[in-house]
């Protein structure tokens, strides 16, 4: 099987999750897994992930450096097959799982008819080529990945460590403001706001972990709820380096660790933090569309 992830980082754990789950529950196989390194999740695979991340499968990772050529991502299939990949797998081996639209009733019939060639070919054992927004499985199967299988490196858990102390209940805070149009829509700060405060009234001793690509959100956060509120120290903000990046993943760990997640509506961050902990996500949707 080979995946050709992109979007950001979180949506690309989601499809490494997936692909593993098909090739455990499908009779096994080879797994490679094109990685771009790009404006979107600017770093390193092995900079991300242990190197033993799928230590019972083979698994290859092909990295393409697209911060030199940021607009290479959007090569036609059949230009960046021909270059990239074995001509055997060429044309009636692609599945794209980007959806024509990213709603409705066709983007649900894609993604499922999508899935189900992908089936179909592994079960029949050939070698299959996806491109993949954010996960492949659909539908119930979903309720059967387990995400804990994406094994991060070390120096992030010890980063998590020193922000959490051991002895204290968090609430998880998930803001997504700069690149998330439903997120920024349907779930406002004051939202959030009302969330945490109807919390902390019901348990006093609880404090907040942040995590935001905002500064302003961190602010506005800070000064409603002053030393209750935790966030990573030295944070750098966005996504198009590796120092960038590994902020990003700290948050996405701390999140994980929390006894709850207050997420941002449709953001794969929120989800895939809570689920990777196995925690309760609350999705903060304005009431009546305000």
């Amino acid at each position: 099987m080979y995946v050709y992830v992109w979007s950001g980082l979180t949506s690309r754990c989601v499809t490494l999750a997936d692909a593993y789950h098909l090739l455990k529950t499908g009779g096994g196989g080879k797994l490679t897994v094109i990685w771009p390194v790009d404006r979107d999740c600017g770093i390193h695979f092995y900079d991300v992930f242990a190197d033993d991340i799928f230590d019972d499968i083979e698994l290859r990772v092909v990295e393409e450096n697209k911060l030199e050529t940021p607009n290479s991502i959007y090569m036609r299939k059949e230009q960046w097959l021909k270059e990239k990949l074995p001509v055997y797998i060429f044309r009636e081996k692609y599945i794209d799982f980007t959806p024509p639209r990213w709603s409705g009733e066709s983007h649900t019939r894609h993604l499922k008819n999508a899935y189900k060639r992908v089936r179909k070919e592994l079960s029949a054992k050939k070698e299959v080529y996806i491109k993949a927004y954010c996960g492949i499985i659909k539908d119930k199967e979903r309720e059967n990945v387990d995400y804990t299988v994406i094994r991060f490196r070390r120096n992030y858990w010890k980063q998590v460590d020193r922000i959490l102390e051991s002895d204290t209940k968090y609430i998880g805070v998930h803001i997504r403001r700069t690149d998330h149009n439903q997120a920024i829509q349907e779930s406002s700060t004051e939202r959030f706001i009302q969330q945490i405060r109807k919390m902390v009234n019901e348990q006093e001793d609880l404090k907040i972990f942040l995590a935001t690509d905002d500064i302003r959100e961190q602010n506005i956060m800070k000064n409603v709820f002053g030393d209750r509120l935790v966030t990573q120290k030295g944070k750098r903000w966005g996504r198009d380096s590796s120092s960038k990046m590994k902020s990003g993943i700290i948050d996405c760990l701390c999140l994980s660790q929390c006894m709850c997640v207050l997420g941002s509506n449709t953001s794969v961050f929120s989800s895939f933090s809570a689920k990777y902990g196995k925690k309760e996500l609350i999705v903060c949707r304005n009431e009546d569309g305000k």
